[in-house]
Protein backbone atom coordinates (compact mmCIF):
# COMPACT_ATOMS: atom_id res chain seq x y z
CA UNK A 1 0.00 0.00 0.00
CA UNK A 2 1.19 3.42 -0.68
CA UNK A 3 1.51 5.28 2.38
CA UNK A 4 0.04 8.67 3.12
CA UNK A 5 1.17 12.11 1.85
CA UNK A 6 0.51 15.13 3.95
CA UNK A 7 -1.95 16.39 1.38
CA UNK A 8 -5.76 17.23 3.00
CA UNK A 9 -7.74 14.96 1.86
CA UNK A 10 -5.41 12.56 3.90
CA UNK A 11 -6.84 8.85 3.92
CA UNK A 12 -6.06 5.29 5.29
CA UNK A 13 -6.30 4.90 2.09
CA UNK A 14 -3.60 3.94 -0.44
CA UNK A 15 -3.72 6.84 -2.46
CA UNK A 16 -1.39 9.51 -1.35
CA UNK A 17 -3.75 12.05 -1.68
CA UNK A 18 -7.42 10.74 -1.46
CA UNK A 19 -10.87 12.22 0.21
CA UNK A 20 -11.20 12.34 3.73
CA UNK A 21 -13.71 9.62 4.48
CA UNK A 22 -15.60 8.95 7.52
CA UNK A 23 -13.07 6.21 9.00
CA UNK A 24 -10.42 8.30 8.45
CA UNK A 25 -12.15 11.05 9.86
CA UNK A 26 -12.90 8.98 13.36
CA UNK A 27 -9.40 9.74 14.83
CA UNK A 28 -9.12 13.53 13.80
CA UNK A 29 -12.45 14.71 14.38
CA UNK A 30 -13.48 12.43 17.10
CA UNK A 31 -10.61 12.12 19.23
CA UNK A 32 -10.69 8.81 19.52
CA UNK A 33 -10.26 4.98 18.07
CA UNK A 34 -13.03 3.58 19.15
CA UNK A 35 -15.14 3.54 16.13
CA UNK A 36 -12.63 1.40 14.90
CA UNK A 37 -12.78 -1.12 16.94
CA UNK A 38 -16.46 -1.43 16.57
CA UNK A 39 -16.16 -1.92 13.11
CA UNK A 40 -17.84 -5.83 11.66
CA UNK A 41 -15.14 -7.88 9.88
CA UNK A 42 -16.99 -8.40 6.58
CA UNK A 43 -18.71 -5.09 4.92
CA UNK A 44 -22.47 -5.37 5.51
CA UNK A 45 -23.62 -4.84 1.69
CA UNK A 46 -20.23 -5.84 -0.44
CA UNK A 47 -19.45 -9.23 -0.06
CA UNK A 48 -23.43 -10.74 0.07
CA UNK A 49 -24.18 -13.19 -3.02
CA UNK A 50 -27.29 -13.26 -4.50
CA UNK A 51 -28.76 -15.94 -6.74
CA UNK A 52 -31.10 -15.34 -10.05
CA UNK A 53 -30.08 -12.35 -10.65
CA UNK A 54 -31.40 -10.87 -14.13
CA UNK A 55 -30.82 -8.26 -16.25
CA UNK A 56 -29.32 -5.02 -14.96
CA UNK A 57 -27.96 -1.72 -16.59
CA UNK A 58 -30.22 -0.54 -18.99
CA UNK A 59 -27.65 0.92 -21.31
CA UNK A 60 -24.05 0.14 -22.74
CA UNK A 61 -24.62 -3.72 -23.12
CA UNK A 62 -23.49 -4.20 -19.18
CA UNK A 63 -21.75 -7.20 -17.86
CA UNK A 64 -23.61 -9.77 -15.63
CA UNK A 65 -23.87 -9.05 -12.17
CA UNK A 66 -21.01 -9.15 -10.13
CA UNK A 67 -22.13 -11.65 -7.24
CA UNK A 68 -20.16 -10.73 -4.10
CA UNK A 69 -21.67 -7.23 -4.65
CA UNK A 70 -25.57 -8.70 -3.69
CA UNK A 71 -28.23 -6.60 -3.05
CA UNK A 72 -27.13 -2.66 -3.88
CA UNK A 73 -29.19 -0.01 -2.04
CA UNK A 74 -29.13 2.24 -4.96
CA UNK A 75 -30.29 5.99 -5.13
CA UNK A 76 -31.55 7.95 -7.83
CA UNK A 77 -33.20 5.18 -10.09
CA UNK A 78 -30.64 3.85 -11.49
CA UNK A 79 -31.09 -0.03 -11.95
CA UNK A 80 -30.20 -2.53 -9.63
CA UNK A 81 -27.33 -4.63 -9.12
CA UNK A 82 -25.46 -2.78 -11.92
CA UNK A 83 -22.69 -2.23 -10.66
CA UNK A 84 -20.88 -5.62 -11.94
CA UNK A 85 -17.37 -6.02 -12.97
CA UNK A 86 -15.34 -8.79 -14.67
CA UNK A 87 -13.63 -11.36 -12.12
CA UNK A 88 -10.09 -11.15 -13.91
CA UNK A 89 -7.26 -10.33 -12.21
CA UNK A 90 -4.58 -7.76 -12.92
CA UNK A 91 -3.24 -7.95 -16.81
CA UNK A 92 0.45 -9.24 -16.72
CA UNK A 93 3.23 -6.93 -16.55
CA UNK A 94 3.56 -4.93 -20.13
CA UNK A 95 0.42 -6.53 -21.27
CA UNK A 96 -1.95 -3.41 -21.36
CA UNK A 97 -0.12 -1.31 -18.49
CA UNK A 98 3.42 -0.03 -17.92
CA UNK A 99 5.02 -0.96 -14.15
CA UNK A 100 7.80 1.05 -14.23
CA UNK A 101 8.60 -0.29 -10.62
CA UNK A 102 7.88 -2.71 -7.70
CA UNK A 103 4.58 -0.98 -6.85
CA UNK A 104 2.86 1.84 -8.67
CA UNK A 105 -0.47 3.83 -9.47
CA UNK A 106 -1.82 6.64 -11.25
CA UNK A 107 -4.07 9.51 -10.33
CA UNK A 108 -4.56 12.23 -13.13
CA UNK A 109 -4.99 11.83 -17.11
CA UNK A 110 -5.67 14.16 -19.65
CA UNK A 111 -5.97 13.81 -23.40
CA UNK A 112 -5.65 16.08 -26.14
CA UNK A 113 -7.14 13.75 -28.78
CA UNK A 114 -8.24 10.05 -29.17
CA UNK A 115 -4.44 9.67 -29.97
CA UNK A 116 -2.73 11.62 -27.63
CA UNK A 117 -2.98 10.89 -23.51
CA UNK A 118 -1.02 11.61 -20.34
CA UNK A 119 -1.44 9.70 -17.23
CA UNK A 120 0.48 10.91 -13.99
CA UNK A 121 1.22 9.27 -10.78
CA UNK A 122 4.04 7.67 -8.83
CA UNK A 123 6.14 4.42 -8.72
CA UNK A 124 8.81 2.58 -6.19
CA UNK A 125 12.08 1.53 -7.43
CA UNK A 126 14.73 0.64 -4.78
CA UNK A 127 12.85 2.52 -1.82
CA UNK A 128 12.63 5.42 -3.75
CA UNK A 129 8.76 6.80 -4.86
CA UNK A 130 9.31 8.22 -8.52
CA UNK A 131 7.75 10.38 -10.93
CA UNK A 132 5.56 8.23 -13.10
CA UNK A 133 4.02 9.76 -16.37
CA UNK A 134 2.56 7.12 -18.83
CA UNK A 135 1.47 8.71 -22.95
CA UNK A 136 -0.85 7.19 -25.18
CA UNK A 137 -0.23 6.87 -29.05
CA UNK A 138 -3.34 5.46 -30.22
CA UNK A 139 -1.80 2.25 -29.66
CA UNK A 140 -0.08 1.40 -26.65
CA UNK A 141 0.68 3.28 -23.25
CA UNK A 142 4.38 3.75 -22.55
CA UNK A 143 6.74 5.40 -19.95
CA UNK A 144 8.51 9.03 -20.32
CA UNK A 145 11.06 9.56 -18.38
CA UNK A 146 10.00 12.59 -15.97
CA UNK A 147 12.83 13.90 -13.42
CA UNK A 148 12.08 13.16 -9.58
CA UNK A 149 13.21 16.16 -7.82
CA UNK A 150 12.97 14.58 -4.38
CA UNK A 151 15.81 12.00 -5.44
CA UNK A 152 16.23 8.86 -6.51
CA UNK A 153 17.68 6.83 -3.04
CA UNK A 154 15.63 4.81 -0.62
CA UNK A 155 13.06 7.12 1.76
CA UNK A 156 13.15 9.85 -1.29
CA UNK A 157 9.49 10.80 -2.26
CA UNK A 158 8.38 12.81 -5.57
CA UNK A 159 5.00 12.38 -6.57
CA UNK A 160 2.51 13.83 -9.69
CA UNK A 161 -1.39 14.18 -9.00
CA UNK A 162 -2.57 16.07 -12.24
CA UNK A 163 -1.70 16.97 -15.58
CA UNK A 164 -2.92 19.35 -18.11
CA UNK A 165 -2.38 20.48 -21.90
CA UNK A 166 -2.94 24.03 -23.35
CA UNK A 167 -1.64 22.14 -26.56
CA UNK A 168 -0.43 18.33 -27.37
CA UNK A 169 3.39 19.90 -27.18
CA UNK A 170 2.45 22.33 -24.17
CA UNK A 171 1.40 20.13 -20.62
CA UNK A 172 2.04 20.78 -17.05
CA UNK A 173 2.51 17.79 -14.72
CA UNK A 174 1.68 19.18 -10.98
CA UNK A 175 2.59 17.62 -7.47
CA UNK A 176 4.89 17.56 -4.78
CA UNK A 177 8.22 16.33 -3.72
CA UNK A 178 9.74 15.91 -0.45
CA UNK A 179 13.63 17.02 0.75
CA UNK A 180 14.88 17.23 4.12
CA UNK A 181 11.55 17.27 5.70
CA UNK A 182 9.94 19.45 3.88
CA UNK A 183 6.77 19.17 1.27
CA UNK A 184 7.10 21.35 -1.80
CA UNK A 185 5.37 22.28 -4.36
CA UNK A 186 6.09 20.22 -7.61
CA UNK A 187 5.64 21.62 -11.42
CA UNK A 188 6.81 19.40 -14.43
CA UNK A 189 6.57 21.20 -18.10
CA UNK A 190 6.14 19.24 -21.11
CA UNK A 191 7.56 21.18 -24.43
CA UNK A 192 6.83 18.20 -26.70
CA UNK A 193 10.42 16.24 -26.68
CA UNK A 194 10.83 15.85 -22.29
CA UNK A 195 9.47 16.48 -19.25
CA UNK A 196 11.24 19.37 -16.95
CA UNK A 197 11.16 20.80 -13.35
CA UNK A 198 9.94 24.34 -13.35
CA UNK A 199 10.54 26.63 -10.01
CA UNK A 200 7.00 27.52 -7.87
CA UNK A 201 6.42 29.66 -4.89
CA UNK A 202 6.90 27.84 -1.53
CA UNK A 203 4.09 29.42 0.69
CA UNK A 204 3.99 27.16 3.48
CA UNK A 205 7.75 27.62 4.25
CA UNK A 206 10.97 25.32 3.50
CA UNK A 207 11.63 24.50 7.55
CA UNK A 208 11.02 20.73 8.69
CA UNK A 209 7.27 20.03 9.04
CA UNK A 210 6.75 22.43 5.84
CA UNK A 211 4.61 21.56 3.44
CA UNK A 212 3.53 22.49 -0.09
CA UNK A 213 1.52 20.61 -2.60
CA UNK A 214 -0.12 21.13 -5.81
CA UNK A 215 -2.98 18.77 -6.24
CA UNK A 216 -4.70 20.02 -10.20
CA UNK A 217 -3.46 22.16 -12.61
CA UNK A 218 -5.96 23.82 -16.25
CA UNK A 219 -4.87 25.94 -18.72
CA UNK A 220 -6.83 28.45 -21.04
CA UNK A 221 -3.63 28.74 -23.18
CA UNK A 222 0.04 28.54 -22.68
CA UNK A 223 0.14 32.01 -21.15
CA UNK A 224 -2.56 31.19 -18.79
CA UNK A 225 -2.48 28.60 -16.34
CA UNK A 226 -3.73 27.57 -12.62
CA UNK A 227 -2.36 24.93 -10.38
CA UNK A 228 -4.16 24.56 -7.26
CA UNK A 229 -3.65 22.77 -3.88
CA UNK A 230 -2.74 23.24 -0.22
CA UNK A 231 0.18 24.88 2.18
CA UNK A 232 0.79 24.86 5.96
CA UNK A 233 2.64 23.50 8.53
CA UNK A 234 2.07 20.12 10.49
CA UNK A 235 1.48 19.53 14.14
CA UNK A 236 4.94 18.31 15.22
CA UNK A 237 6.15 21.68 14.35
CA UNK A 238 3.83 23.87 16.06
CA UNK A 239 1.63 21.48 17.91
CA UNK A 240 -1.89 21.84 15.77
CA UNK A 241 -1.99 22.25 12.16
CA UNK A 242 -2.41 25.06 10.32
CA UNK A 243 -3.80 24.28 6.33
CA UNK A 244 -4.76 27.36 3.55
CA UNK A 245 -5.82 27.09 0.10
CA UNK A 246 -3.40 27.03 -2.36
CA UNK A 247 -3.25 28.76 -6.13
CA UNK A 248 -0.67 29.75 -8.76
CA UNK A 249 -1.07 31.42 -12.01
CA UNK A 250 1.59 30.57 -14.56
CA UNK A 251 1.90 34.27 -16.88
CA UNK A 252 4.17 32.15 -19.58
CA UNK A 253 6.85 33.00 -17.72
CA UNK A 254 6.66 32.25 -14.48
CA UNK A 255 4.60 30.78 -11.71
CA UNK A 256 3.36 32.95 -8.46
CA UNK A 257 1.23 32.62 -5.58
CA UNK A 258 -2.36 34.48 -5.58
CA UNK A 259 -4.42 35.48 -2.93
CA UNK A 260 -7.70 32.91 -1.90
CA UNK A 261 -10.24 33.33 1.10
CA UNK A 262 -9.66 30.54 3.49
CA UNK A 263 -13.11 30.02 5.09
CA UNK A 264 -11.63 27.17 7.44
CA UNK A 265 -9.57 30.42 8.88
CA UNK A 266 -5.50 30.71 9.48
CA UNK A 267 -5.60 29.83 13.12
CA UNK A 268 -4.58 26.48 14.91
CA UNK A 269 -6.49 23.66 13.43
CA UNK A 270 -8.32 25.33 10.54
CA UNK A 271 -8.02 24.23 7.49
CA UNK A 272 -8.65 24.73 3.63
CA UNK A 273 -7.70 23.28 0.81
CA UNK A 274 -7.93 23.18 -2.64
CA UNK A 275 -8.47 19.24 -4.78
CA UNK A 276 -10.13 20.79 -8.47
CA UNK A 277 -10.02 23.51 -10.72
CA UNK A 278 -11.19 24.57 -13.96
CA UNK A 279 -12.16 27.20 -16.44
CA UNK A 280 -14.68 28.29 -18.44
CA UNK A 281 -12.26 31.27 -19.87
CA UNK A 282 -9.63 33.24 -19.16
CA UNK A 283 -11.83 35.33 -16.62
CA UNK A 284 -14.14 32.33 -15.17
CA UNK A 285 -12.93 29.81 -13.42
CA UNK A 286 -14.19 27.27 -10.34
CA UNK A 287 -11.95 25.78 -7.83
CA UNK A 288 -13.47 23.36 -5.35
CA UNK A 289 -12.53 21.37 -2.00
CA UNK A 290 -13.23 21.27 1.13
CA UNK A 291 -12.70 23.48 4.98
CA UNK A 292 -13.29 23.09 8.61
CA UNK A 293 -11.49 22.66 11.68
CA UNK A 294 -9.42 18.99 11.92
CA UNK A 295 -9.82 18.54 15.86
CA UNK A 296 -12.00 16.70 18.01
CA UNK A 297 -15.35 17.89 17.62
CA UNK A 298 -14.69 19.62 14.13
CA UNK A 299 -16.41 19.17 10.84
CA UNK A 300 -15.78 19.81 7.00
CA UNK A 301 -17.70 21.65 4.49
CA UNK A 302 -17.50 21.98 0.58
CA UNK A 303 -15.74 24.99 -0.56
CA UNK A 304 -16.35 26.33 -3.85
CA UNK A 305 -14.31 29.35 -4.82
CA UNK A 306 -14.72 31.33 -8.26
CA UNK A 307 -12.02 33.77 -10.15
CA UNK A 308 -13.38 36.99 -12.03
CA UNK A 309 -10.40 37.75 -13.78
CA UNK A 310 -9.53 39.80 -10.85
CA UNK A 311 -9.79 38.14 -7.44
CA UNK A 312 -11.34 34.43 -5.77
CA UNK A 313 -14.19 34.47 -4.20
CA UNK A 314 -15.79 31.85 -1.97
CA UNK A 315 -19.30 30.87 -3.49
CA UNK A 316 -21.76 29.24 -1.45
CA UNK A 317 -22.41 25.19 -2.01
CA UNK A 318 -24.84 22.52 -0.17
CA UNK A 319 -22.88 20.33 2.52
CA UNK A 320 -25.64 17.02 2.38
CA UNK A 321 -23.29 15.77 5.20
CA UNK A 322 -24.61 17.66 7.45
CA UNK A 323 -23.27 21.13 9.24
CA UNK A 324 -22.47 19.25 13.00
CA UNK A 325 -19.99 17.91 15.00
CA UNK A 326 -18.00 15.21 13.08
CA UNK A 327 -20.22 15.88 9.98
CA UNK A 328 -17.96 15.85 6.71
CA UNK A 329 -18.08 16.82 2.99
CA UNK A 330 -15.66 17.20 0.64
CA UNK A 331 -15.14 17.65 -3.15
CA UNK A 332 -12.64 16.29 -5.27
CA UNK A 333 -13.55 16.20 -8.89
CA UNK A 334 -14.36 19.19 -11.03
CA UNK A 335 -15.50 19.91 -14.78
CA UNK A 336 -17.35 22.27 -16.78
CA UNK A 337 -18.80 22.65 -20.53
CA UNK A 338 -19.34 26.12 -20.29
CA UNK A 339 -19.64 29.14 -17.77
CA UNK A 340 -23.42 27.73 -16.68
CA UNK A 341 -22.61 24.23 -16.61
CA UNK A 342 -20.16 22.11 -14.43
CA UNK A 343 -20.04 19.23 -12.09
CA UNK A 344 -17.97 18.68 -8.65
CA UNK A 345 -17.83 15.39 -7.06
CA UNK A 346 -16.83 13.87 -3.91
CA UNK A 347 -17.90 12.49 -0.72
CA UNK A 348 -19.75 13.52 2.63
CA UNK A 349 -20.93 11.39 5.29
CA UNK A 350 -20.34 11.31 9.20
CA UNK A 351 -17.94 9.78 11.50
CA UNK A 352 -20.03 8.18 14.12
CA UNK A 353 -19.62 4.91 15.91
CA UNK A 354 -21.01 3.45 12.56
CA UNK A 355 -19.35 5.61 9.96
CA UNK A 356 -21.42 6.39 6.38
CA UNK A 357 -19.78 8.10 3.81
CA UNK A 358 -22.30 8.81 0.45
CA UNK A 359 -21.44 9.68 -3.00
CA UNK A 360 -21.63 13.53 -3.63
CA UNK A 361 -22.50 15.54 -6.83
CA UNK A 362 -23.06 18.91 -6.58
CA UNK A 363 -24.09 21.13 -10.46
CA UNK A 364 -23.66 24.42 -11.67
CA UNK A 365 -26.22 26.25 -13.50
CA UNK A 366 -24.73 29.38 -13.75
CA UNK A 367 -26.87 30.80 -10.76
CA UNK A 368 -25.95 28.93 -8.00
CA UNK A 369 -24.65 25.38 -6.40
CA UNK A 370 -27.21 22.45 -6.14
CA UNK A 371 -26.69 18.80 -4.93
CA UNK A 372 -27.76 16.25 -7.15
CA UNK A 373 -28.84 12.62 -6.77
CA UNK A 374 -26.49 9.54 -7.42
CA UNK A 375 -26.99 5.75 -7.00
CA UNK A 376 -25.01 4.43 -3.77
CA UNK A 377 -23.08 1.32 -4.88
CA UNK A 378 -22.22 0.51 -1.68
CA UNK A 379 -25.54 1.42 0.39
CA UNK A 380 -26.17 3.66 2.96
CA UNK A 381 -26.65 1.96 6.03
CA UNK A 382 -23.85 1.21 8.70
CA UNK A 383 -19.80 1.29 7.37
CA UNK A 384 -21.04 1.81 3.83
CA UNK A 385 -18.48 3.67 1.92
CA UNK A 386 -19.49 5.13 -1.62
CA UNK A 387 -16.68 7.97 -2.87
CA UNK A 388 -16.14 9.94 -6.21
CA UNK A 389 -13.35 11.29 -7.20
CA UNK A 390 -12.65 12.61 -10.70
CA UNK A 391 -15.33 13.69 -12.92
CA UNK A 392 -15.17 14.96 -16.87
CA UNK A 393 -17.53 15.65 -19.49
CA UNK A 394 -17.62 16.01 -23.03
CA UNK A 395 -21.03 18.08 -23.46
CA UNK A 396 -23.76 18.47 -21.48
CA UNK A 397 -25.32 15.35 -21.66
CA UNK A 398 -22.20 13.33 -21.68
CA UNK A 399 -20.51 13.27 -18.02
CA UNK A 400 -18.55 10.61 -15.96
CA UNK A 401 -17.38 10.55 -12.81
CA UNK A 402 -15.31 7.90 -10.86
CA UNK A 403 -13.96 6.29 -7.41
CA UNK A 404 -14.42 3.49 -5.62
CA UNK A 405 -16.87 1.97 -3.21
CA UNK A 406 -16.08 -0.46 -0.30
CA UNK A 407 -15.01 0.26 3.21
CA UNK A 408 -11.12 0.27 2.88
CA UNK A 409 -11.31 -0.36 6.73
CA UNK A 410 -12.96 -3.43 6.65
CA UNK A 411 -11.83 -7.04 5.93
CA UNK A 412 -13.75 -7.00 2.25
CA UNK A 413 -13.22 -5.77 -1.15
CA UNK A 414 -12.82 -2.39 -2.62
CA UNK A 415 -14.18 -2.09 -5.97
CA UNK A 416 -14.28 0.52 -9.00
CA UNK A 417 -17.12 2.59 -9.49
CA UNK A 418 -18.18 4.57 -12.14
CA UNK A 419 -21.49 6.66 -12.99
CA UNK A 420 -22.51 8.27 -16.12
CA UNK A 421 -24.88 11.41 -16.55
CA UNK A 422 -26.92 11.53 -19.77
CA UNK A 423 -28.53 14.84 -19.29
CA UNK A 424 -31.24 14.07 -16.84
CA UNK A 425 -30.02 11.34 -13.70
CA UNK A 426 -26.66 9.87 -12.91
CA UNK A 427 -26.65 5.78 -13.60
CA UNK A 428 -24.45 3.19 -12.22
CA UNK A 429 -22.52 1.61 -15.37
CA UNK A 430 -20.68 -1.61 -15.01
CA UNK A 431 -16.40 -1.23 -14.61
CA UNK A 432 -13.71 -4.38 -14.43
CA UNK A 433 -12.23 -4.18 -10.69
CA UNK A 434 -8.44 -5.61 -11.89
CA UNK A 435 -7.60 -6.08 -8.80
CA UNK A 436 -10.19 -8.96 -7.80
CA UNK A 437 -12.95 -9.28 -5.92
CA UNK A 438 -12.25 -10.76 -2.53
CA UNK A 439 -11.33 -9.77 0.75
CA UNK A 440 -8.75 -7.52 1.02
CA UNK A 441 -8.56 -7.08 -3.10
CA UNK A 442 -8.53 -3.35 -3.84
CA UNK A 443 -9.32 -1.19 -7.11
CA UNK A 444 -9.40 2.63 -6.81
CA UNK A 445 -10.17 5.29 -9.61
CA UNK A 446 -9.22 8.54 -9.15
CA UNK A 447 -9.00 10.57 -12.80
CA UNK A 448 -11.22 10.24 -16.17
CA UNK A 449 -10.92 12.05 -19.62
CA UNK A 450 -13.17 11.98 -22.53
CA UNK A 451 -12.43 13.25 -25.72
CA UNK A 452 -15.96 12.02 -27.09
CA UNK A 453 -18.63 9.47 -26.01
CA UNK A 454 -16.82 7.05 -27.13
CA UNK A 455 -13.77 7.44 -26.30
CA UNK A 456 -13.06 8.22 -22.21
CA UNK A 457 -9.53 6.65 -19.92
CA UNK A 458 -10.01 6.65 -16.12
CA UNK A 459 -6.87 5.64 -14.26
CA UNK A 460 -5.90 4.52 -10.95
CA UNK A 461 -4.03 1.27 -8.91
CA UNK A 462 -5.39 -1.86 -7.76
CA UNK A 463 -4.21 -4.26 -5.41
CA UNK A 464 -4.79 -8.33 -5.30
CA UNK A 465 -5.02 -9.05 -1.21
CA UNK A 466 -0.77 -9.26 -0.28
CA UNK A 467 0.39 -7.91 -3.68
CA UNK A 468 2.01 -4.55 -4.61
CA UNK A 469 -0.14 -2.09 -6.04
CA UNK A 470 -0.24 -1.72 -9.34
CA UNK A 471 -0.88 0.94 -12.39
CA UNK A 472 -5.04 1.02 -13.52
CA UNK A 473 -6.43 2.17 -16.64
CA UNK A 474 -9.52 1.46 -18.07
CA UNK A 475 -11.01 2.30 -21.39
CA UNK A 476 -14.53 3.31 -22.47
CA UNK A 477 -15.46 2.36 -25.86
CA UNK A 478 -18.89 3.83 -26.32
CA UNK A 479 -20.45 0.26 -24.96
CA UNK A 480 -18.66 -0.79 -22.00
CA UNK A 481 -15.59 -0.59 -19.70
CA UNK A 482 -12.70 -3.01 -20.28
CA UNK A 483 -8.66 -3.16 -19.12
Amino acid sequence: MFTTSRFFRIDHAPRRGLAITAAALVSVLAGSAAAASAQPATHPSIGQAIAGAGPVCESWGAQPLNLRLGGLNLRGGAARGCRAGTAARLPSRGEMTPEPGSAAGLEGTYCTSATSCWAVGLFERNGAWLNEALRWDGHRWSRVAAPSPGGTASGDTSELFGVRCAASKNCWAVGFYERQGVQLDEALHWNGKNWSLVATPTPGGVLSGDFNELIDVTCTSPDSCWAVGEYGTDASAIGSEVIENQALHWNGTAWSLVATPNPGGTGSDGASALSAIRCASAGNCWAVGTFGIIAPGGALFNEALRWNGKKWSQVGVPDPGGITSGDLNVLEGLSCTSATNCWATGSDGNDGSSAVTLNEAMHWNGHNWSAVSTPEPDGTGAFASNVLVGVNCSSPENCWTVGYVGNLDLVAPVLNEALHWNGSHWSMASVPDPAGHADDDHSLLYGVRCTSRTNCWAVGQAQPSGADDQNQLVHWNGTRWRL
